[in-house]
């Protein structure tokens, strides 16, 4: 091989590594989690007053999360897998409130209990108008995906 063949070769190797490469090293590849779920938290007990909700989460199989909750909006955030079965999940919003805009962080664990079943744990913080923490809870989550049938 030329040495100008081997410089192109390269270039297009470090290109490609460059161009798939996440800006966030958490989000990757999720596997058997991409889809579209219903989920349902539980929170524990708290003083933050947080009911059971039901959400609707879509997840990409790079790791993205567009989630949806019929009182809040939207969410984005990313997934990462922990273990064969176990992922990190984040996801990132906003809630309009007479005090300013709020913004909420969830953190969460999932376990693929198997296709279509996840389970785990996640907590809320929710921050005032200037990025103060001032309420937090934590509740278990369960969730089933949503497959599309033919009609």
């Amino acid at each position: 091989m030329n040495s100008k063949l081997i410089r192109y070769a390269a270039i297009a190797f470090f290109g490609l590594i460059a161009a798939t490469a996440s800006p966030n090293a958490s989000a990757g590849f999720v596997g058997r989690i991409n889809g579209t779920w219903e989920l349902t938290g539980t929170p524990d007990p708290n003083t933050c007053n947080a009911p059971t909700f039901v959400n609707l989460a879509t997840i990409t199989v790079d790791g993205k999360i567009t989630n949806i909750d019929p009182a809040l909006g939207a969410g984005v955030g990313e997934a990462y897998r922990l273990t064969r079965r176990t992922y990190a999940v984040g996801f990132f919003g906003f809630i309009p409130s007479d005090q300013g805009v709020l913004r909420y962080e969830v953190q969460g664990t999932l376990k693929r209990e198997d296709w279509s079943h996840v389970t785990g744990r996640f907590r809320t913080t929710l921050f005032d108008p200037a990025g103060n923490p001032f309420c937090e809870y934590e509740g278990s989550i369960e969730g089933f995906r949503l497959v599309p049938m033919p009609y």
